[in-house]
């Protein structure tokens, strides 16, 4: 077989992300577009119109191709509005998780590099000085989109003209210098994964998917294209239907029929209380095989794989069946993988390497950082001139998929990156929020049970003998997401070392975690 790379084969051709909402509106004008947990509901015509309405107004305040507009507004048909009109100015939208602490989201708005932000007073108070908030549920302001023409948005209103090197989307991930980095998608491999989502998800017409994500994870890009593209509806949750009942009974009374959710959210759920549901796509994290037997007997379950620093999925594996063992699948149209040693040479079927990704699902890299860019982002010796990949830092090896093809079976990390419930974490970013702590002189993080973690262990070294355990959580908390904050917190007098000097984790006393 040819390794270097192993390809899925021809793209699909890009299409702006304006386009496809559009085209939308024009397929199916009276289906419903969304609905979300304030039982607000939009048509495609609806919500085609009142983009049309924001786009206008936003091109007004000089919003074009390459500007970016932050939006700090929750799971909602108020957000799908926005982001439809931000596309519709050739824009790229910027997502920031009102709940998040006010440090991690005035480092977001600053590195964005973006014109000004929108919200809704839902999302509370944004203290960013310097930085214009526009409340889209004002008066005024909805006086002033109002007035505007809810025909469709020409080219010639547009500031410039919309290519798919554009940017769509900047998505912020966990930067291991302490300050997270922004991933710069553009349009190149967006109409390409919609499509391949929705033929490996059997979206069928019409489907239900379920709004889940976070929208500062790009999940939330692959659950609204799922919906659009198939003139379907997508169903935001309520930010307390976390999972468990409340959830069960989100899916069930909005008859959600496909969902992306991590194992650790398909956990808590009972199969037989969401019967609506027809296909999963579990990902975030490594699925273990109980959690597979149990939904692939109910459901069309698939394995779902990609880092944010692509467009969204790299793989989509074939229906689970139960019993199958649990693996990543193929490469998607328009994506090239390859399993590489550390000299770059590609190795042999069964043997463990470093997955790289080519194609047009790589994003442009992180947004004004050249530096951690030509880092991750390396020249490919195995495409055309100039051609790059992405580094992913998972460590893999390439399996017979029993029909003749290959498929990737996932071993874990190269490097200090965990994921915890679905959320990737540079351990270090947590390390030195730690360490500007005035009582901490220094401190590593652990992440317990592996790459793919259960929990985050932090272990401190006192700058005077006595740090206060409980202060020190609730320091990290107003600076860091409340999934990067450490359940287990031990004070030590020193790091255990190896005999080379690195840092021996085996050494470290056990973690002792509270309820």
């Amino acid at each position: 077989a040819v390794l270097a790379p192993v390809t899925g084969g021809t793209a699909s051709a890009p299409v702006p992300l304006h386009e496809l909402f559009s085209a939308a509106a024009r397929r199916a004008p009276d289906n419903v577009a969304v609905v979300d947990g304030s039982g607000t509901r939009m048509t495609y015509r609806e919500l085609d119109e009142a983009s049309n309405r924001l786009a206008r107004w936003l091109i007004g305040r000089g919003v074009g191709p390459e500007d970016a507009v932050v939006l700090a507004i929750g799971r909602s048909a108020r957000l799908l509005t926005a982001i439809w009109a931000v596309a519709k100015t050739g824009g790229a939208y910027v997502p920031v998780d009102p709940d998040y602490p006010t440090d991690r989201v005035k480092a977001m708005v600053e590195d964005s590099s973006a014109m000004f932000g929108l919200t809704v007073a839902e999302s509370g108070d944004l203290p960013v000085e310097g930085f214009d908030w526009v409340r889209l549920d004002d008066a005024q302001v909805m006086a002033q989109v109002v007035a505007e023409s809810a025909e469709v948005v020409t080219d010639a209103e547009r500031l410039g003209q919309v290519v798919a090197e554009n940017l769509a989307y900047v998505i912020f991930t966990s930067g291991s210098t302490g300050r997270p980095k922004g991933v710069a998608v553009t349009h190149s491999g967006l109409a390409n994964f919609a499509r391949q989502e929705s033929l490996r998800l059997s979206a069928g017409e019409a489907p239900v998917v379920l709004g889940f994500a976070s929208p500062s994870f790009d999940a939330s890009v692959l659950e609204y294209l799922l919906a659009t593209v198939n003139a379907g509806t997508i169903a935001y949750r309520p930010s307390d239907a976390v999972g468990g009942v409340a959830l069960e009974e989100f899916i069930a009374e909005h008859g959600a029929t496909h969902t992306f959710l991590t194992p650790s959210v398909l956990s808590t759920l009972d199969p037989a209380k969401v019967p609506s549901l027809r296909v999963i796509a579990a990902g975030g994290e490594a699925v273990p095989q109980p959690i597979a037997d149990r939904w692939a007997a109910t459901v069309e379950l698939h394995n779902l794989y990609g880092p944010t620093e692509t467009t969204i999925g790299i793989t989509i594996s074939p229906t689970i069946n139960p019993g199958d063992p649990v693996r990543l699948g193929g490469p998607i149209s328009g994506v090239d993988l390859l399993v590489l040693d550390e000299r770059l040479h590609p190795v042999s079927v069964g043997t463990p390497g470093e997955l790289y990704v080519a194609g047009c699902a790589l994003s442009r890299g992180y947004l004004d950082r050249a530096d951690l860019t030509a880092e991750r982002f390396v020249p490919s010796p195995y495409g055309e001139p100039g051609q790059r990949m992405y580094r992913t830092g998972d460590v893999v090896r390439w399996a017979a998929d029993g029909a003749g093809g290959l498929t990737l079976e996932y071993s874990g990390r190269s490097d200090d990156q965990v994921k915890l419930r679905g959320l990737r974490i540079e351990l270090g970013e947590i390390e030195t929020v730690l360490s500007e702590h005035p009582g901490v002189e220094s401190a590593v993080v652990v992440g317990v049970g592996g790459s793919v973690v259960s929990a985050l262990a932090a272990y401190v070294i006192p700058s005077d003998g006595v740090v206060d355990v409980f202060e020190l959580k609730s320091f990290v908390g107003h600076r860091l997401p409340s999934h990067m904050v450490p359940s287990s917190f031990t004070v030590i007098d020193a790091l255990p070392l190896t005999p080379v000097g690195k840092l021996d984790k085996r050494a470290l006393p056990d973690p002792v975690f509270e309820a």
